[in-house]
């Protein structure tokens, strides 16, 4: 029988009532056609289409039973299989078997079966389909927005699509935001899946580590949790105003091991600033936290110290500093001749005393 059919499966004929009587009378056909060797592909979507023309929806309901008619639909290009088959028995198809499509195909000069497909959410949320979509119901040109799907989406606001996503905001996040080439989202767009309730932390997590983007700040992202985690993976731009925030929103007196880390991965970036920058009232605790902090690189608190326009943060206080760093100011002259200091520096550093002689000769 399996034979005949295979080969019935070619022909070119108008319905003979052959593939109606087969509906009716062979109990899950398609398991069968699924495990025999004699369907080639071309066999099997010739079948297909031709049980959807010409077999009644109430058999095409029992036929499915095993599930193994929807899925080879879920798989397949509807336009293919509902070839020639009427547009409203196709919708009735695609409901009965409430299948999700794997990949959509642009079909509105014909059945049109694209814009059903799409308004009642019968497809899978996958990049692919996302892109189609956005390039079809959209006004934006797709190819702006390179390796950042969440921003384009965000950017075009259409609905049913951007309600579509929200409802399956995690798998959306898990299949398109976290895609190995989806890299580039925009800060605004991060924030936003931050901040989504309905977005395990998991993702939250891995999305922060996948991304290239560089936040200029990080304001509006409400958990500390994330901004650290940010300042972490060195996803902050290099600012006195971000270490600042970092300090007021983990209540923070001092630099702790993970803003220490950061400003050490952006050392050329710092001595920029500290070179470029005029001061603000908000600048000065930082530059006495950068002074005071032992883990941070030794080319920023040396730049502090070598730049005149700090002098007044750190002069009155020599003594509170670490050897190391009165060693350096020492070696370079930075602090005027002072009998008591150089009396107290010589207490407090045994080693120091030959070496303030020898700098301070002609002072002393």
């Amino acid at each position: 029988v399996l034979d005949f059919i295979n080969r019935y499966a070619f022909l070119e004929m108008a319905n003979d009532g052959f593939i109606s009587l087969v509906a009716q009378q062979y109990d899950y056909l398609w398991a069968d056609v699924e495990n025999n060797s004699l369907f080639s592909n071309e066999a099997k979507m010739n079948l297909f289409n031709k049980l959807m023309r010409y077999a009644s929806i109430d058999d095409l309901v029992k036929q499915n039973e095993d599930g193994l008619l929807a899925e080879y639909l879920r798989k397949s290009y509807y336009t293919n299989a509902f070839d020639c088959v009427q547009t409203d028995k196709a919708h009735q198809i695609i409901k009965h078997y409430n299948v999700h499509f794997l990949t959509l195909v642009e079909d509105r000069d014909s059945s049109n079966l694209l814009e059903f497909i799409y308004k009642n959410d019968y497809y899978e949320h996958n990049s692919h389909n996302i892109w189609m979509l956005l390039e079809t119901y959209s006004d934006i040109n797709i190819h702006d927005f390179e390796n950042r799907i969440y921003t384009a989406l965000i950017t075009a606001n259409i609905e049913p699509l951007i309600s579509q996503i929200g409802e399956e905001i995690e798998s959306f996040v898990f299949r398109c935001v976290l895609a190995d080439s989806n890299t580039s989202e925009s800060a605004e767009s991060i924030t936003l899946i931050l901040n989504n309730g309905n977005v395990s932390e998991e993702s939250k997590k891995k999305l922060i580590t996948h991304n290239n983007t560089v936040f200029e700040d990080i304001h509006f992202i409400a958990s500390a949790e994330h901004k650290n985690a940010l300042f972490e993976c060195n996803k902050v731009k290099p600012s006195f105003a971000n270490i600042n925030y970092y300090l007021t929103y983990n209540t923070l007196t001092s630099l702790d091991e993970i803003i220490v880390q950061y400003i050490n991965a952006n050392v050329q970036e710092y001595i920029k600033l500290l070179k470029g920058q005029n001061i603000i009232q908000e600048d000065i605790r930082i530059i006495k936290c950068l002074i005071a902090s032992e883990g941070v690189d030794e080319e920023i608190w040396k730049t502090i110290f070598t730049e005149v326009k700090y002098s007044q943060y750190w002069s009155d206080d020599i003594l509170g500093l670490r050897e190391e760093q009165v060693s350096y100011l020492v070696d370079n002259k930075l602090f005027n001749f002072d009998v008591e200091l150089f009396k107290s520096i010589g207490a407090k550093f045994k080693d120091m005393f030959k070496k303030l002689l020898c700098k301070y000769s002609a002072d002393v």
